[in-house]
């Protein structure tokens, strides 16, 4: 197993001392230098300059830096506690992690969160939390605010229709430890954790072919920046094109914004998407078939059909991503469950790797399961 670099720069600075290179009083680099000269992230040196500190081989001096504290002698060794092998549970380093989501919901992000929350409690790590309320403005405030607090590593699922977050673009060009969740960003070498989104979307889509369904509609949000969204339209796409089966693009209405997280509920923006819906499945009366991108969107849908006198599954079916598991005032859909529990332990075992100097992928898909609902039992074969 390959020696964490914290483990080596530690080392560095113990066989410097040995060799006299470094006496009593003397500095010793800052984190920032640290980080340039072995090509590490600062919370690489920082580390390794804290258990150096813990070790009494150096102080600490707020302001001016950091000092070698030991008398040395070069024809002997030095004893110093053994602090990098030291793996008992009361004297592992203590991380502090910053989390950052939109927003949560039954339906999806809350049993992601609390997924987090108990990796991070298991691994004697802290855990901080903001929601950014799907603004890119707020998504900055909080990163450059847990960063100027001191989080060692920050987990974030990111804002919707964001290219590239200024905030994100530069903690990445400076190797800070951070994963992304449920989506990731192209074009910025960052570690994230996901569904296949694509192969779920086509999975579901081929339900509903298989059914004998001809005329699908499709229903999000606006995709783009959005990998999510825009690799869930391209697996729906792609269950049809493998069939040898023409699509009509008039079939995807992608213009829904209701359904974003924000601050407050917006009446205007869910009265204007019921009006879009029933308009368009006016346009399109023979479509019998619906693949919702999110939970909520689904439940939009149901209730123009209601408002419509058409009812699910008996005169159109839906599938969607994400369900509540049994809920009271509106239908248990047929859908893809995504595994959340997975996506937030992954997460944060995946960040402490870089923590820990480890090496790990880049992208890392998670399972999901298709759970049969109460919206899709017409059997049209």
């Amino acid at each position: 197993m390959a020696t964490p670099l914290y483990e080596q720069l530690y080392t560095y600075i113990i066989e410097q001392i040995r060799d006299g290179k470094l006496q009593k009083g003397d500095r010793v680099p800052s984190e920032k230098e640290f980080a340039e000269q072995f090509s590490v992230s600062r919370i690489t040196s920082k580390k390794a300059l804290e258990m150096l500190a813990q070790a009494n081989v150096i102080e600490r001096v707020r302001g001016k830096g950091s000092f070698v504290s030991l008398d040395t002698d070069r024809s002997a060794p030095i004893n110093l506690p053994n602090a990098v092998e030291d793996n008992s549970s009361e004297n592992k380093h203590s991380w502090v992690l910053g989390v950052i989501f939109p927003d949560c919901s039954d339906s999806f992000g809350t049993r992601m969160l609390r997924a987090i929350e108990e990796q991070c409690a298991k691994s004697n790590c802290h855990m901080i939390l903001k929601f950014t309320y799907d603004s890119q403005t707020i998504e900055e405030q909080a990163v450059q605010s847990l960063v100027r607090y001191g989080v060692d590593g920050l987990i974030i699922l990111p804002v919707h229709g964001e290219m590239y977050n200024a905030e994100l673009l530069r903690l990445s060009l400076d190797n800070f430890p951070m994963i992304l969740v449920d989506r990731h960003l192209k074009g910025i070498p960052v570690q994230s954790v996901h569904t296949d989104n694509a192969k779920a979307a086509e999975e579901l889509t081929d339900f509903l072919l298989d059914r004998g369904h001809q005329h699908i509609g499709f229903l999000s949000p606006p995709p783009e920046h959005t990998t999510v969204i825009e690799e869930r339209v391209q697996g729906f796409i792609t269950a049809f094109s493998k069939r040898g089966l023409n699509i009509n693009l008039g079939y995807l209405e992608r213009r829904l914004m209701s359904t974003l997280p924000s601050r407050q509920t917006m009446p205007e923006e869910v009265n204007a998407d019921k009006r879009l819906l029933t308009q368009f499945i006016q346009e399109h009366e023979n479509i019998t078939a619906f693949v919702a991108c999110e939970y909520n969107i689904a439940l939009l849908l149901s209730k123009v059909l209601a408002s419509m006198q058409k009812k699910i599954p008996r005169d159109v079916e839906v599938v969607c991503f994400d369900s509540l598991d049994r809920p009271f005032d509106s239908p248990f859909f047929t859908h893809i469950r995504q595994n959340e529990e997975a996506i937030g332990k992954t997460a944060v075992n995946k960040l402490l790797k870089q923590l820990e100097g480890k090496q790990t992928s880049i992208n890392c898909t998670i399972g999901y399961e298709l759970i049969m609902g109460e919206s899709t039992h017409i059997n049209l074969g």
